[in-house]
């Protein structure tokens, strides 16, 4: 059925179910540190 079909890409299904499970363990604050782009890791180190 998907197979068939030539406009489902298949590695994009998968990996939308892949991002949708790990939102769903980690919580949105992991993803918003990942995405801040002011988040300077020196001064977290320091």
């Amino acid at each position: 059925m998907i197979e068939n079909d030539s406009d489902i890409i298949e590695e994009e299904i998968i990996m939308t179910r892949m991002t949708a499970v790990m939102g769903a363990h980690t919580g949105p604050g992991i993803w918003g540190i990942a995405a801040c782009p002011v988040l300077d890791h020196q001064k977290l180190r320091s």
